[in-house]
């Protein structure tokens, strides 16, 4: 899986970040307490969280006010529900360092929470230049604000075993192409 086809928690846009999470039922909230958790500042959102709400919820861990060092950080995210984490999780990526996706490899699940967060957005995302929204099928395109190439840098592999009494074995693993005469590549 090619992770441009999904939202990267760091650099994706704020629009697309609202989008995917309305789309998955998440709400407002949840996207205020993801944009608060990796901002650098300590000005609370109209629904988010930062250091003081942490520490009122008995978190002595605040936001991290900086990336995402992995998808598994959403769970520490103040505001986020375990459904809103094992939702979005499939979806979202701190790989791809776009601000959009590519919608020809992005899985259709994001496609279709996207289209969906867009319509029960309604006006929410014309201020930032998400105008004429038209009803998305399974691979319809997506406001030109909200797209991106991807550059073929970053992928998850995914291999699934299965021995003969019905067990399985999973292992996944993201492969990072670098630009460096050290190493090609880098495999986490």
């Amino acid at each position: 899986q090619d992770e441009a086809g999904k939202v990267d928690l760091n650099i994706g846009s704020e629009a697309l970040l609202r989008a995917v999470l309305l789309g998955l039922g998440a709400g407002e909230a949840a996207a205020d307490a993801i944009l608060d958790y990796r901002d650098e500042d300590d000005t609370r959102r109209p629904a988010g969280a930062e250091r003081a709400e942490y520490l009122a919820a008995g978190r002595a861990r605040g936001p991290r006010n900086g990336p995402f060092l992995a998808v598994e950080e959403l769970a520490g995210v103040l505001g986020l529900t375990q459904t809103d984490v094992d939702r979005l999780s499939p979806l979202v990526t701190i790989y791809s360092g776009l601000n959009g996706i590519d919608t020809s490899v992005a899985p259709k699940p994001l496609l279709r929470a996207v289209a969906q967060g867009l319509e029960r957005g309604g006006g929410l995302f014309e201020s930032e230049g998400v105008t004429g929204l038209e009803r998305m099928a399974d691979a319809g395109a997506l406001p030109a604000q909200l797209l991106a190439s991807s550059t073929r840098r970053a992928f998850v592999i995914r291999s699934k075993a299965r021995i003969a009494g019905g067990a399985t074995f999973v292992r996944e693993a993201t492969v990072e192409f670098l630009a460096s005469s050290t190493s090609a590549f880098i495999l986490r």
